[in-house]
């Protein structure tokens, strides 16, 4: 049976992706939308040719969309019927605010509420996708890659959930692996990473709450490594001082998803790590299939205790809580910071006007205003 998958928004993020899948087997169709049609043509055929030279031969489609227009994706969808979806929609790039030369003090306040301030930008094309889904009565589970710490859990509470996140701590994961296998002189394979953490472990380090074990060939061997060391050092982290200025994470961000994407399309089941499974808030240890992602905690750690992790953490982006109607509740460290900083008054976000606040952010052009007023 031909197997298909559709990547919705081809950028940074989503390019890597598609180049990524594009190089996979167990996929024969792979369809992308975007609703710049010059870019995105001329990147699906990219990812096209690249694969071709290297021996992978698959079909390619892509569509100009806006999924604005909730009725003609769901009609698209009800068309072409992708297996699975992987999307990386958003209004504006999580970096945009990272090319801004802010002053220091600046910067460190902006750092306390960076994903949540952004928030609207990354949950209006999401949701309306989600809406399309839904609509179209496809099956097909879908991979989020914006901000799925807060976005997976909003949506679930809306009855619009994605299968699973990318990215985040999984990059932590995925490096701690590489470095145990390469200290304890074993193949990759006999090492075990369980990490719960998230987006904030990643961007503001172990200061943030998480959990670590680390097994090889199922020995507990946590305790002969400093877990705040690994966490810190990861080399796909922000906070790693050997990162390249400028230097951004998109292909391991694009191998995340590919990897999440190709798992749920060829039912592996595997064990590795997912950011926001089920609508959970931050990374878990899942086993990933075609149902879905199941939770894979070692034995010392409740569902619990584990959920506790991922709630605290998103108050690093300045986020208190999300009510079970969706609403998000700023802290009120965040809720003055983008007040007194932009203008922005926020104090609960509320899932049907979050597209009214995103644009308060651009067509108010209250975020340009805010970057002018410390550039000049």
């Amino acid at each position: 049976m031909s197997k298909s998958v559709m990547v919705f928004g081809i950028g940074d993020a989503g390019g890597w992706a598609l180049e990524f899948l594009a190089r996979y087997e167990g996929v024969d169709t792979i369809y992308t939308a975007d609703i710049r049609k010059e870019y995105g043509l001329y990147r699906t055929e990219m990812a096209a040719v690249g694969a071709s030279n290297q021996g992978h031969y698959k079909r390619f489609e892509f569509h100009e969309l806006d999924v604005n227009d909730i009725d003609n994706t769901a009609r698209l969808l009800e068309k072409l019927k992708p297996n699975v979806i992987f999307s990386a929609l958003t209004l504006q790039s999580p970096r945009a605010m990272s090319l801004i030369p802010f002053p220091p003090s600046v910067r460190s306040m902006l750092g306390e509420v960076r994903m949540g301030l952004q928030l609207p930008w990354h949950l209006t094309l999401i949701s309306k996708l989600m809406k399309a889904v839904k609509q179209s009565g496809i099956a097909a589970p879908v991979v989020n890659a914006s901000f799925p710490d807060a976005i997976n859990p909003i949506l679930w509470r809306k009855g619009l959930g994605p299968t699973c996140g990318i990215g985040n701590s999984e990059h932590q994961a995925a490096d701690m692996r590489r470095r145990v296998s390469e200290e304890e002189n074993v193949p990759i394979s006999d090492v075990r990473i369980y990490l719960v953490g998230s987006l904030a472990l990643l961007t503001h380090g172990s200061s943030v709450p998480f959990y670590l074990k680390i097994t090889v060939r199922e020995k507990d061997v946590t305790n002969k490594y400093n877990a705040k060391s690994l966490i810190d050092n990861a080399i796909a982290s922000p906070r790693n001082p050997n990162v390249p200025s400028g230097f951004h994470l998109y292909s391991t961000t694009g191998a995340s998803a590919a990897k999440n994407v190709m798992a749920i399309l060829n039912d592996t089941r595997e064990f590795t790590h997912a950011a926001a499974p089920n609508g959970l808030p931050g990374t878990y240890p899942v086993h990933l299939g075609a149902v879905g992602a199941e939770i894979a905690l070692p034995k010392d750690l409740s569902l619990g205790e584990a959920m506790e992790i991922g709630e605290e953490s998103l108050k690093w982006h300045g986020i208190e809580g999300i009510k079970e109607d969706g609403t998000v509740v700023y802290t009120d460290r965040a809720y003055g910071i983008m007040k007194e900083l932009l203008g922005y008054d926020c104090k609960e976000l509320y899932f049907d006007e979050v597209e009214q606040k995103a644009k308060e952010l651009t067509l108010l052009h209250a975020y340009k205003k805010f970057a002018e007023r410390f550039t000049r």
